[in-house]
């Protein structure tokens, strides 16, 4: 991720960050620069902190205000001549920030480099504490702790860059470093540098600035890295013989003046190469060639008054030299060349980030090519990278050979792999295997450890019947025997034509909306092919999987097939082409084979399992799975310490209705509760049919308040689902009582969950019922208004509703059908709204003055003697003289006394007629009549729609109220009543 003058990589293992600033205020860059750096570490405490540097700023200021920032973090850097962020810039402070716990860091300070680096390199190790560094290998990672093990070591240096007229030790110092590690330590670095010539450089430590002295940096990592080093320069045909030399002067080539001879190589005078010696010595530097063929660069640096020439380090007599010149298609190259080598050296699977040291010549020489140089390491690893580093006057890294060594007018550097190196003890063992085994010891080792894991993978499959263990477990082996990247598993629905990811091995979880149907794999199972892809930008149009989300470039797919039913898809892929050859492709498809077997098997008996434990009606869990879960789950509550809260649901008087309505309708309704619980609870929710009319449901991770808004959401949708009257044009409703419990507040194990639940609900069934919720809240606005003996009155007269609905099933139901017909004849009218509200409590009221009636008496099937008559007669009276003592009942208990009253006077109990009978009362009695002829009653079935309406016109002006009667007739129509005849 590039970002102008701020860079910024998080990554699993390391978070890699760069931030710049040019303000002119040198505390001010550097603390912006700083802050850029830390506001990106969100992962990982900071590790180290380099800091590269204009010597336009002042550094002591600069550094402060990095410190401001970073604190205590370790602090490297040094001047330069130029700062890489993601791009190239000059003039500003730059700051990289690498934060992992991967990385060991012990920073140290060797001074007066000038006078005797020898003891300079001594002192830097000493401060440092890295002596370790400097024995053997294996002393270095011989603990026996496999975590300090694998850390692979490397260091980072900081050397003053030459100065003119002073000697330089740059290459004298690596060298003296190299031999004291045997060169099993890898090297990186640069020599500080300044915007113009040879003038002073600084070098930084822990937010102090010094001159002459050296910085290093030493790492033990489990990252890995790679270093490496390239340049620009090609060499010339002619060769140059070193015949006279004094330290770091060359005084004759080929026996004349070493500067009149490279003048002459390069085809000028003497005079212009003195006039423009920098351009000329630094745009041709002399080329030594080593064992490897590399050219290790040796730029002059002055002309002397003797005609020789000062170079940079020391030739000795007699060396063979070649004047190098610069390619401007080897600089474009180099930045790519250099990432390449660094990532196979490091052997580096997903390189993330680069901290260079590019030489200030090549950057001056060819400034204007650096640009596209970058944009092609960009583009070669077309992934996130982050480029930094510095302009350095020497770099430090490593020959082709490995071997670290000095550079000049070089590219050097190192790059972090976001991954974790390999266990040295594992490397070494499969390279000491690999060494003894002949070929055919191989081909056999192979073949062994083929029918190995085949044997072992049906030893597997066979010895679980559990569909994700067996499935994942297939994964993971067939990824490891067929050394894939990845492996994926789909399963196919042959009904609906479907095919779902269930499992895979070494990729992060697909997209949810990615479509699996627009890939090879399903092509491959509806065509019955196995498939082998040895390059995958082959079929562009059909690889979206593999190579969008994958990044695969070879694949294998076999489908999976039993006695000729599609049962899914596996595939295993590689990031090499040409990874795998038919014999592999053989393999899978036996392997597919038998997990294909194992997958039918463990399929066929999860389904015979879940068919153990469900309830076939409702398709619930049954009892005794309810149990076994709720102590599983109560185990896991009590681990985690989370709640954990169990709702019990009894339908209220489902027996009434199965004995009602017949058996196929109480399945309807216990197939619909089911329903709406499932629609009513969270994915991850248990539902089980506990008895014949009660469900629980166990609500995982669920405290009281979360229970109770789930169960009240429960019971609305219960109390609100209709169902039909499978005689009459009616329709009913059930309600539920619902009890709640929670572990720990209420309940220490399953046994005291379940009572306490059990108690909740029939606490509710004794009390309320859910269903009465529904009209006794008709009551609400009227209880404001009465006086505390009234309101005692009220919740008399609630418990004899209660009392009389458990007595007669039919005045339930016959209440709440009467409560809405004069509520829609109320509205129709035009009555107030307080007024429609009597209305429809009269409605719910009308017949509760059957409580003196017995319930042999209501029940009876025949007709009623003249004295059960003459009984049944006196319910208005009783109905009435129960509501008396409420002042803000009055006009309803008017309304229920005379609701038996006829339009023409022959009704009861007073015999009233026409409009001496209140309003309520005439809308009331239609309503009831209605009701009434079209319900099942104990002496009689229902009636039919049509015979009802008949019945109601015959009536007209005798019993009802001719003009309510029709407007009653109107409403039915209006409702499309007319055309439901049921019956």
């Amino acid at each position: 991720m590039r970002l102008g003058n701020q860079v910024r990589l998080m990554a699993e293992y390391l978070e890699y960050a760069c931030g710049s600033s040019n303000s002119r205020d040198s505390y001010q860059a550097g603390r912006e620069a700083a802050d850029k750096a830390v506001n990106q570490i969100t992962k990982f405490k900071p590790t180290l902190v380099v800091v590269f540097a204009s010597v336009r700023h002042e550094l002591e200021r600069a550094l402060a205000g990095v410190q401001n920032i970073t604190g205590n973090v370790p602090m490297v850097g040094c001047s330069s001549a130029g700062e890489y962020c993601g791009k190239l810039m000059g003039g500003t402070v730059t700051v990289i920030m690498l934060a992992s716990p991967h990385l060991e860091i012990k920073v140290g300070l060797g001074k007066r480099v000038s006078a005797d680096y020898t003891t300079a390199v001594c002192e830097m190790i000493n401060s440092a504490q890295a002596a370790e560094f400097f024995n053997s290998y294996n002393e270095l990672c011989g603990d026996a702790d496999l975590n300090e093990f694998t850390k692979k070591p490397f260091a980072l240096f900081f050397m003053p860059g030459p100065e003119q007229g002073k000697p330089f030790y740059g290459k004298e110092i690596i060298d003296l470093i190299r031999k004291r590690t045997m060169s099993s330590l890898p090297l990186a670095g640069g020599c500080a540098s300044a915007e113009s010539g040879w003038e002073n450089s600084y070098l930084f430590c822990n937010g102090k600035v010094y001159t002459d002295c050296i910085v290093g940096v030493f790492v033990k990592t489990h990252l890995k890295f790679g270093i490496a080093t390239v340049h620009h320069y090609l060499p010339k045909e002619m060769k140059l013989i070193v015949t006279k030399s004094n330290g770091q002067e060359l005084l004759e080539l080929n026996g004349r003046p070493a500067a009149d001879y490279f003048a002459d190589c390069l085809g000028i005078d003497f005079g212009e190469l003195t006039r423009n010696v920098d351009s000329y010595l630094f745009s041709y530097p002399f080329g030594l060639k080593d064992f490897t063929g590399y050219y290790y660069l040796v730029p002059g640096m002055a002309i002397t008054p003797e005609h020789g020439i000062r170079c940079l380090s020391t030739i000795e007599e007699g060396t063979v030299l070649h004047i190098m010149e610069p390619s401007s298609e080897m600089l474009l190259q180099s930045a790519e060349d250099f990432l390449r080598k660094a990532v196979l050296r490091g052997k580096i699977m997903n390189p993330m980030a680069g901290l260079v040291f590019s030489s200030v010549h090549r950057v001056n020489s060819l400034r204007e090519l650096i640009p596209l140089a970058i944009q092609k390491i960009y583009k070669s690893i077309n992934k996130p990278f982050c480029f930094t580093g510095f302009c350095s006057n020497g770099e430090i890294g490593l020959t082709g050979e490995g071997v670290a060594s000095f550079f000049n007018m070089s590219l050097s550097g190192l790059v972090f792999g976001d991954e974790l190196n390999e266990a040295a003890q594992i490397a070494q063992k499969n390279m000491e295997l690999c060494r003894e085994l002949s070929e055919t010891a191989q081909k056999n080792q192979e073949l062994y450890k083929e029918l190995s894991i085949v044997h072992e993978l049906g030893n597997l499959l066979n010895s679980s019947l559990k569909l994700g263990f067996v499935i994942n477990k297939a994964v993971q082996m067939v990824a490891r025997l067929m050394k894939a990247e990845g492996c994926i598993l789909f399963l196919y629905d042959q009904e609906n034509d479907t095919v779902k990811t269930v499992s895979y091995f070494g990729l992060a979880e697909l997209p949810k909306d990615f479509d699996l149907k627009n890939t090879l794999a399903y092509q491959a199972l509806k065509q019955e092919k196995k498939l082998l892809i040895k390059n995958v930008s082959v079929f562009p149009h059909l690889c979206p999987l593999l190579r969008e989300y994958i990044g695969a470039e070879s694949a294998i797919i076999s489908p999976i097939i039993v006695k000729k039913q599609k049962i899914g898809i596996i595939a295993v892929y590689s990031k090499q082409e040409n990874f795998y050859d038919d014999k592999d492709l053989e393999f899978l498809h036996t392997l597919a084979n038998q997990i294909g077997i194992a997958v039918v098997n463990a399929d066929l008996y999860e389904r015979t399992e879940l068919l153990a434990c469900t309830d076939g009606l409702t398709g619930m869990y049954d009892h005794t799975y309810f149990l076994t879960t709720l102590e599983r789950l109560l185990v896991k509550a009590e681990e985690k310490g989370d709640p954990l809260s169990l709702i019990m649901v009894d339908l209220d008087d489902f027996k009434y209705y199965n004995d009602k309505y017949g058996h196929t309708v109480g399945d309807l309704i216990l197939k619909t509760t089911a329903q709406i619980l499932r629609e009513n609870v969270r994915s991850d929710d248990i539902i089980a049919r506990y008895g014949g009319d009660e469900f629980a449901v166990i609500l995982v991770n669920a405290g009281p308040k979360k229970a109770a808004r789930i169960a009240e959401r429960i019971s609305k949708h219960i109390a609100n689902e209709p169902f039909n009257d499978p005689e009459t044009v009616n329709v009913f409703y059930i309600t539920a009582s619902v009890g709640i419990a929670t572990y720990p507040f209420d309940a220490s194990n399953s046994k005291e969950l379940i009572d306490v639940a059990d108690k909740a609900m029939y606490l509710t069934k004794r009390t309320t019922k859910a269903k009465t919720s529904s009209y006794l809240a008709e009551f609400e606005e009227l209880e404001a208004q009465l006086t505390p003996s009234e309101k005692a009155l009220l919740d008399t007269i609630k418990l004899l509703i209660q009392m009389l609905d458990s007595r007669d099933r039919y005045t339930w139901e016959h209440c709440r059908q009467v409560a809405r017909y004069v509520t829609l004849m109320a509205e129709k009218l035009g009555l107030s709204k307080e007024t429609v509200s009597k209305l429809k409590l009269a409605g719910y009221l009308h017949d509760m003055g059957k409580i003196h009636v017995k319930p042999e008496v209501l029940n009876k099937p025949g007709w009623l003697a003249e004295h059960e008559m003459e009984t049944v007669k006196l319910h208005p009276v009783v109905g009435a003289n129960l509501l008396s003592p409420i002042k803000g009942f009055r006009e309803i208990r008017d309304i229920i006394y005379y609701h038996h009253e006829w339009f023409n006077g022959k009704g009861y109990p007073e015999g009233l007629k026409g409009e001496q009978i209140p309003l309520g009362s005439r809308i009331l009695a239609i309503a009831d009549g209605f009701d009434a002829m079209t319900s099942n009653r104990p002496y009689r079935k229902a009636r039919t729609f049509e015979w009802a309406v008949e019945e109601l016109k015959k009536q007209s002006g005798c019993q009802y109220d001719p003009a309510l009667v029709q407007l009653f007739l109107e409403l039915l129509e209006e409702e499309g009543r007319a055309t439901q005849n049921r019956p």
